[in-house]
């Protein structure tokens, strides 16, 4: 198997990635520049979770993020949306 495909960063880069151009994820801004609220769709239904950013501190209330302390897919889709807007 490719070694990139294993990579667990680029696993949710690439669910971040599908789940924006699906529209299953929605990112908006709750304070600009700081915090959004993402609004994200599974087979378990919708659910919202908050992502900060205090001076390139980010920080997610999902139960991801919470486990592992690393860019979740909420994060990632912050920064891709915030990428895409620059």
């Amino acid at each position: 198997m490719d070694k990139l495909i294993e990579d667990p960063r680029l696993a949710r880069a690439n669910r971040a990635i599908q789940a924006l151009a699906a529209g299953m994820m929605k990112v908006s801004p709750f304070i600009l520049g700081k915090a959004w609220v993402v609004e994200s769709q599974s087979r378990f239904g919708t659910h919202e979770y908050l992502v900060l950013n205090d001076e390139g501190q980010w920080q997610c209330s999902c139960p991801d993020w919470q486990a592992r302390n690393e860019d979740c897919k909420h994060i990632l889709a912050v920064k891709l949306t915030h990428a895409r807007h620059i």
